[in-house]
């Protein structure tokens, strides 16, 4: 069958993804990957997620082995509902959608917003998730907050554009946040020209140090003084990286006008996320053990943060600079100007560890000087080591310049 001649144009604009080939350089033996933004194995409960397995199927086999809500099983979103509420924001459970994890929510959150050509404020560079999700409607893509780029959010926002979104805590690639005072900034423009927001979060929890700054959804709360969420904040959670990715639970808080709009998209997507996969989030997670394994996932992987700092001071020349995150699960490298990252990824190769090139979290061009290093994914010593292998080669491209 010759099926390029059927393929839709919107699929036409999609182009394989290079992380695809970057991630599986990773399967090597003796390949350190500092690629993938992925949990340690290590850190998954294992243990507890069986029991709560073996609870759900004892007790509520028959209903979690089902079709069920569309929406979410109620327990679940209640659970969030409450985790989520603070003194000054009350969510309600029929503000909730449960996904098939979050990148699921932005997909749904495409297909109900999105028409061709329409315009789209993110920082540059962004969630290469978001990008992928949303490329096949040629978006007219805007940088906002980012670098050099204007914070004069009154002219960004003529004409208005159809949605906003960031990663506010610890970013992914930066591993950098988004200030109250820029949070503030922009929930006041949202209510101005009445434009909405995806605050995409999860990496929140995963805070290391500092004062957690509150989120958009709560600012907007606040602003607005009703209790209440106020409509121009669209939230996207996670357990992906608090309890386990492959559960694939996800939610979406929105307004309840558009909930019920991405109800009548996500019917069409699957009818319902895994019922049986949400009843063991719930689970899994009550009775305090939520709370207790994050606290201690951030000692841990703030361990790893530590050690990939210090292998960077120890080991890179000083024209080398970095980002130095207080939570999440990376780093952002710039390399000196005119020095190419996909260049260096071919010689790092050749050593035995990987990344990901700055380009690929690049709205237009751009990042050619910048890689994205995750630390979340091996222990300490083999940190020291991925390091020290990447610092050999970018050493080597230096001389090569000089």
């Amino acid at each position: 069958m010759e099926w390029d001649s059927l393929i839709s144009d919107r699929v036409r604009r999609l182009q394989p993804s290079r992380l695809t080939a970057i991630f599986q350089m990773g399967d090597g033996q003796d390949v350190i990957s500092l690629a993938g933004g992925v949990p340690d194995p290590a850190f998954l409960p294992v243990e507890r997620i069986r029991e709560a397995t073996d609870t759900v199927l004892s007790e509520r086999g028959g209903e979690a082995l089902n079709y069920g809500s569309g929406q979410g099983v109620l327990e679940l979103r209640e659970f969030l509902a409450a985790r989520m509420s603070t003194d000054f924001m009350k969510i309600d459970p029929e503000n909730i959608i449960i996904t098939s994890g979050s990148q699921q929510g932005l997909d749904l959150v495409g297909r109900v917003l999105f028409d061709e050509g329409d315009k789209v404020l993110v920082r540059n560079p962004t969630y290469i998730g978001s990008i992928n999700a949303w490329r096949s409607y040629n978006l007219k893509w805007e940088p906002v907050f980012s670098g050099g780029e204007s914070d004069d959010l009154d002219r960004v926002m003529q004409p208005r554009p159809k949605l906003m979104y960031f990663v506010a805590d610890y970013e992914n690639p930066t591993g950098e946040m988004l200030s109250e005072a820029r949070r503030r900034s922009l929930v006041k423009a949202l209510i101005q020209y009445q434009a909405a927001v995806l605050e995409d979060d999860p990496y929140g929890q995963l805070r290391f140090e500092g004062e957690r700054i509150p989120t958009m959804l709560e600012l907007e709360a606040q602003h607005t003084g009703t209790g209440r969420i106020g409509g121009h904040v669209i939230y996207a959670g996670s357990f992906s990286k608090v309890l386990s990715p492959g559960l694939r639970v996800g939610w979406l808080v929105a307004d309840k006008p558009l909930v019920a709009r991405i109800m009548q998209i996500k019917q069409g997507a699957n009818l319902c996320s895994s019922i049986f996969d949400q009843f063991v989030a719930y689970e899994a997670s009550g009775d305090g053990f939520l709370d207790a394994h994050i606290l201690k996932l951030r000692g841990w992987y703030a361990e790893r943060r530590n050690a990939m700092i210090a292998a960077m001071e120890r080991y890179f020349p000083p024209e080398v600079t970095f980002t130095r995150p207080h939570g999440g699960f990376f780093v952002m490298v710039t390399l000196p100007e005119g020095m190419d990252s996909i260049e260096l990824l071919k010689r790092a190769v050749e050593r035995g560890v990987v990344f990901i090139p700055g380009e690929a979290f690049h709205i237009r061009e751009g990042g050619n000087n910048n890689l994205r290093l995750s630390f979340s994914r091996y222990k300490p010593e083999l940190i020291d080591e991925g390091i020290r292998r990447l610092a050999e080669a970018i050493k080597e491209m230096i001389a090569e310049r000089v």
